[in-house]
Formats: structure tokens, sequence, C-alpha cells
């Protein structure tokens, strides 16, 4: 296959991932690493077209990404490898699905994700008060980011989604309070 081609299938897997999927720009940006580096390895390890790929030669990939990379970075690829390549059989660029049968990585449990002691958030909330240099929205708008990262546990992709709307003064006491942002 030219690279021509597989720029054609990338950018078509692109705005599938972007548009029909709606996921987030990184997300798109792995994904498409991820099937970058499946068909180098197509390519320059078993000497095939991206086209002719075969379960054994998913598995055979898989299995080399478990000895190098994290758990959590060979879900990754599964996750990218089985969508593009359904993509392609429904495209029918391919008869086969080799992806289908992919079987789930299982990763570790997080231990990143360990709750914030009361006293750090205190610090944190203190040193955002005592910055100087700091317009108070500034001020009031730090606190309010680290607040729902605390109370709500969400990653920081999370928190950048919420917009200016999500955020209603309710209520008789007049306080800030995030409104229903699930969408």
């Amino acid at each position: 296959m030219n690279d021509k081609k597989i720029n054609e299938l990338l950018w078509d897997f692109h705005r599938e991932l972007k548009r029909l999927n709606n996921f987030n720009g990184e997300t798109v940006k792995t994904y498409i690493s991820c099937v970058q580096k499946y068909e180098r390895f197509c390519r320059e390890g078993l000497d095939i077209d991206l086209l002719e790929t075969k379960e054994e030669h998913l598995f055979e990939f898989i299995l080399r990404l478990k000895k190098r990379v994290s758990p959590s970075r060979t879900a990754h690829f599964r996750a990218a490898l089985r969508r593009f390549f359904k993509m392609l059989h429904l495209r029918m660029e391919i008869e086969h699905n080799p992806a289908q049968n992919l079987l789930p990585i299982k990763r570790a449990k997080p231990t990143r994700y360990k709750h914030i002691p009361r006293e750090i958030i205190f610090k944190m909330l203190k040193a955002i008060d005592q910055n100087e240099g700091e317009r108070n929205g500034t001020k009031k708008r730090d606190r309010l980011l680290l607040l729902i990262l605390w109370c709500l546990g969400l990653r920081s992709m999370e928190v950048r989604s919420i917009k200016k709307e999500d955020i209603k003064i309710m209520g008789p006491d007049k306080k800030m309070r995030v409104a229903d942002c699930s969408r």
C-alpha cells in the first residue's frame, strides 16, 4: 500500500473519531499514533501490507507491546486497532475484521487516583488566597477549579470541558454552583 492510501485511511479515521464519535483531540492523536506504529510494524517487521493484516499479526504485535509498555498503553493500542479495523471493514476496505477477537487487556488498579487529604486541599486553597499578584476573579476561578477537581474526582480534561454556561448562580444564597453537566 502506498503512503497516499495510508494517509487517506488515517485522515478518514481521524474524521470518524473527531466528528462521529466526538473523541477529544488528545485521544485522536493517540489512536492515530497507535495505528501508525502498527502500520510500521506490518511494513518493517512482517513485510506485509496493512490491509493484509490477520488476527495472528495483531496478536503478535500486542504480545510484543505487552513486554515493552504498560497495560494501560497496551489497552490504548488495542482500542485504537479495534476501532480502525472496524472502520476498514465497514467501508469494505477489508473483507474480515481481524481485530474483532482481540481480548481485553487486564489493567492494574490505578494507584494514582488516591484521595487527596483535606489538609492538602486547605493548604492549596490558602496558597491561592495569599497570592498577592492575582486578581480576585482569578482567585475565585482557581478555587472553584481546585474544589471541583477535589470534590468530584474529575480529571483535568473533564474540568477543561466545562463551559461558562455550565456554571450558574442558583438558589437564594446566590452562590455559584455547577449545573448538571452530563451531556
